[in-house]
């Protein structure tokens, strides 16, 4: 039993510090890993396209367009379906991003507010049957339909 060592951090555009905080791997093997990078307090993300023990099939996506400081806690992918959650850290409201076609454009979003204000962080997610399911801080539940 071996362990081979794929340095994400190569894959970024910038000098990496931080962490990968979750991993998702679908039926057919792709995977996307979610975490942060400390240096640039934003959310960050990989997707394969390839195989996922050569760095070169790992593509880098960050949240840098939004709001900083972010994180993403959890992540969830099926097919072309990636889904990322988490939060803006320092007014901890919820951080939801995807896409549906495989990476090439990614959406961002949160949960709408209710009485008590912007829903808090998010920090887990599933895909089951085309529904995104979506749990986070308060003991929040979310279903998103992927349509």
């Amino acid at each position: 039993f071996g362990l081979e060592a794929v340095r994400l951090d190569d894959q970024a555009p910038q000098p990496f510090d931080g962490e990968v905080w979750d991993l998702a791997i679908d039926d057919s093997g792709e995977m996307l890993a979610a975490g942060v990078d400390e240096n640039r307090n934003i959310g960050v993300l990989w997707y394969t396209t390839g195989d996922p023990t050569q760095a070169s099939s790992w593509t880098y996506v960050d949240t840098e367009i939004t709001d900083p400081p972010t994180r993403f806690y959890g992540a969830c992918r099926q097919g072309d379906l990636m889904v990322a959650v988490g939060d803006y850290s320092q007014r901890n409201e919820a951080l939801l991003m995807w896409s549906q076609d495989g990476g090439t454009s990614w959406d961002i979003t949160a949960p709408p507010a209710n009485d008590r204000g912007p829903a808090a962080a998010l920090s887990r997610c599933q895909i089951v049957e085309g529904r995104v399911v979506v749990t986070g801080a308060d003991g929040f539940l979310g279903v998103l339909r992927a349509d």
